[in-house]
């Protein structure tokens, strides 16, 4: 290395910026130093504690679910919707249509599966639809969309 520089000063003196032996020079000022950690991991759905959710049906509701469509309701009616919900699906998350692919606890067709994705900003699937929690605010996205028509029966 010591004979690099010597060759250096030897053959373009007038080309090197250097200061006189013996001389310290402190270093340009340079910016401060970025840190370059990973991503954060995406972020969990948190479930309000607040909202909860049971299959208990009574009188043509599902009752145990109104705690949960009270917690996500974009404005609809809490009892109508939980009417909706028992007339589709009893009350139970994890059915499925065996004639469509509707699924869940508001029997909402997994090909509304791109559209919601694109709308709640995370992703979909007829699996993912049975988790009660999901299936009630992708109903809601719907609901928001189209009203009680996502749930015709005319």
């Amino acid at each position: 290395m010591t004979i690099l520089i010597a060759a250096l000063l030897v053959l373009a003196p007038n080309h090197l910026d250097l200061p006189p032996e013996g001389v310290y020079v402190a270093a340009e000022p340079t910016s401060p130093a970025v840190r370059l950690d990973p991503p954060d991991p995406p972020a969990t759905e948190q479930v309000p504690a607040s909202a909860s959710y049971s299959d208990a049906s009574s009188d043509g509701r599902c009752v145990g679910a109104e705690p949960l469509l009270r917690q996500y309701s974009p404005g609809w009616d809490v009892v109508r919707m939980s009417r909706i919900m028992y007339r589709e699906s009893r009350c139970q998350a994890q059915v499925r249509n065996r004639s469509s692919s509707a699924t869940g606890l508001l029997q909402i067709l997994s090909s509304h599966c791109g559209w919601l994705s694109d709308q709640m900003d995370t992703w979909c699937t007829r699996d993912r639809l049975t988790d009660p929690y999901f299936n009630v605010r992708a109903g809601a996205t719907l609901w928001r969309e189209q009203g009680y028509r996502a749930w015709s029966t005319s």
